[in-house]
């Protein structure tokens, strides 16, 4: 599936003639949420929320905008009543307890919606390339840790207003479609060459 995607948008850049001012780069910084990943008796506290960021280039088409990103969905937290707990059997019900919050390589979609003179509306799809890592630390073992990645489908969309000929503020909403799922909102500037 990454792959055809990954075909499908070369073959579409490769089509259109390279020029400068069909490009755009873009940062971002928002909040990330998620849900913890199971339930459990010995949680003290949780944090399944964190700040986000992102940096992308975007290739602009007639009617649709080929968006590459690397995005940083923050980190969360779990603890847990620890005292009957060898720091193994800890690490693993926190590796199994703990939100995903990940970061990776994000490969998709823009379509415009909507767009007068200044605003404008656009829907979004497309493929994450995510890892995680979860850490949990004894006095006893060190830190020990465990790594996830995979890949996953995310949608959203975005709402923004031209600041400058070049430059764009949106507010952006994308839901990243993970076992359990992380919904992220961010404000955005681009910047067109």
């Amino acid at each position: 599936m990454i792959n055809k995607i990954a075909c499908f948008s070369l073959l579409v850049a490769a089509s259109c003639p390279v020029n400068a001012s069909n490009w755009s780069a873009s940062v971002a910084f928002g909040t990330a949420e998620t849900k913890l990943a199971q339930t459990h008796t010995d949680i003290q506290h949780a944090d399944t929320s964190s700040t986000s960021w992102q940096v992308g280039v975007h290739y602009h088409l007639p009617k649709l905008t080929l968006d590459l990103a690397y995005i940083d969905l923050g980190e969360g937290e779990v603890g847990l009543e620890s005292g009957s707990y060898t720091p193994e059997q800890y690490h693993q019900n926190v590796a199994e307890i703990a939100p995903i919050l990940p970061e990776g390589w994000a490969l998709g979609a823009s379509i415009p919606a909507y767009k007068n003179e200044r605003i404008f509306l656009d829907a979004q799809i497309g493929i994450y390339i995510w890892q995680n890592e979860i850490a949990s630390s004894s006095a006893s073992t060190g830190v020990l840790k465990t790594s996830n990645h995979g890949s996953d489908g995310y949608v959203g969309g975005q709402v923004g207003y031209q600041l400058h000929q070049k430059l764009n503020l949106a507010l952006q909403y994308r839901k990243f479609l993970l076992d359990k799922s992380v919904d992220n909102i961010s404000v955005s500037l681009e910047y067109y060459f």
